[in-house]
């Protein structure tokens, strides 16, 4: 009896100030899966976007495709890709859970599928993604007055 091979998604978003940008995520993500053996279904790509805006187009894609059940990863570089909204990401990951998603971040070795461990780290790093969001957002405000 052959295995058959994890089928997982790819999540890529950028804004226009990230390096090295989209490519940069396919390749280490693309590279990544491939190691492990694992057929990618889909990609799924927004582009400008902010983490918090849960509303992106493929994001919402990518969802409705977890729903549906095509795939049973997501795979994202890093989590700040797939959220940076500390109220928003429990929500996001009880959707998934429900569907029996779960959620690489190849980077910051957080994998959702172990429940404990996994889930801590979510925590801490969609706190730290939402205080860098809001970081960002003070910072920018500052420069467009200061202009």
């Amino acid at each position: 009896m052959a295995n058959n091979p994890q089928l997982v998604a790819i999540y890529m978003r950028d804004c226009p100030a990230d390096a090295p940008g989209i490519e940069g995520q396919r390749k280490t993500i693309r590279k990544w899966a491939a190691q492990r053996g694992m057929e990618i279904y889909s990609e799924y790509l927004d582009s400008g976007f902010s983490g918090s805006d849960k509303e992106r187009p493929g994001f919402q894609q990518m969802l409705r495709d977890a729903e549906a059940g095509c795939f049973q990863t997501i795979l994202v570089k890093n989590m700040d890709r797939f959220s940076r909204d500390l109220k928003e990401t429990p929500n996001l990951m009880e959707g998934l859970d429900r569907h029996d998603v779960t959620l690489v971040a190849v980077n910051e070795d957080l994998d959702t599928s172990d429940n404990g461990q996994g889930r801590l780290v979510l925590a801490l790093l969609a706190a730290i993604d939402e205080w860098e969001r809001e970081r960002i957002s003070r910072r920018s405000k500052l420069i467009r007055r200061c202009k």
